[in-house]
């Protein structure tokens, strides 16, 4: 289920999806590395709601968000 897509002020479509997954202990200081390990970890997943989004709005998504709860912050998804 996708969790929320919408078109941005510029008509662009966004996906975000909410990711409560834990973050181990020794990645809590190293952000770049947890952002990389959750993005993979949900990069195919992403890749499906894009692909699902895209053919019911027949609009090219614009960027792809996972927001985790656990880091508190967005971190956008290359696809």
């Amino acid at each position: 289920v996708i969790d929320c897509f919408f078109f941005n002020n510029n008509n662009n479509l966004v996906i975000v999806d909410y990711k409560t997954d834990y973050i181990p202990y020794d990645l809590r200081d190293k952000p770049e590395i947890a952002e990389k390990m959750l993005a993979d970890r949900h990069r195919l997943q992403l890749f499906y709601y894009k692909s699902a989004c895209e053919r019911i709005t027949r609009k090219a998504v614009h960027a792809v968000y996972i927001y985790s709860f656990y880091l508190g912050k967005e971190i956008e998804v290359d696809l």
